[in-house]
Formats: C-alpha cells, sequence, structure tokens
C-alpha cells in the first residue's frame, strides 16, 4: 500500500518515531515557554520601573509647579503693596503740590505787581 505500515512491528516502530518527535517537541515547547516566560518577567519589571520613574517625576514636577504657584501668588501679593504704596505715596505729593498752589499764587501775584 505504498509507504503506509500494515504490520505490527512497522506500527510500532511508527508509533516509537512519532513519540520521540513528540517528545523533542514537546521539550522544544517548553523551552520557548521558559524563553517567553523570562522575556514577559523581564518586560514587565521594565514596564513597572518605568512607571515607577514616571510616577516619581510627574508628583516631582507636580510639586515644583505648585511652589513656583506659591511663590508667584507672593510675588503678586508684595507687587500689590508695593502698588497701593506708591499709589498712597502719589497721593499724598498731589496734596502738597495742590497745598502750595495758595501759596504759589500769592507769591507770583506780588511778584507781578513789583514790576
Amino acid at each position: 500500500r505504498g509507504g503506509h505500515p500494515t504490520s505490527v512491528p512497522d506500527w510500532m516502530n511508527l508509533t516509537q518515531q512519532n513519540l520521540t518527535k513528540a517528545g523533542g517537541q514537546l521539550a522544544g515547547s517548553f523551552h520557548l515557554r521558559t524563553v517567553v516566560n523570562g522575556i514577559l518577567a523581564q518586560v514587565a519589571s521594565n514596564l513597572k520601573t518605568s512607571c515607577e520613574v514616571t510616577d516619581e517625576a510627574f508628583a516631582k514636577r507636580t510639586d515644583e509647579v505648585k511652589e513656583a504657584k506659591h511663590k508667584l501668588e507672593d510675588q503678586k501679593a508684595e507687587t500689590i503693596v508695593k502698588i497701593q504704596e506708591i499709589d498712597n505715596t502719589i497721593r499724598s505729593l498731589e496734596q502738597a503740590v495742590m497745598a502750595k498752589q495758595g501759596p504759589l499764587a500769592t507769591c507770583q501775584a506780588k511778584i507781578h505787581q513789583r514790576r
């Protein structure tokens, strides 16, 4: 029958060959699974490390932004106080100038009369 085993010893021989091949493939499969598991474990470890590093960097940057915000808020408050002080000084100077207007007008009138 053209290459098909027909006798019991042929079947036993073919079965033994198939079992040997299957054993080799099974061993190869276990080895491949071990390699893949190692790679997956390394990738998972790398991802976990990357995630932790990213979380730390994000937390640090968040703290830096919060600190910068507080500094800017403090600078804004100081600037507002200084603006108010300058406004008060300007008003005080304007009042002083206005207070001198009367005596200045009197002096100018006397000078004008003397000429």
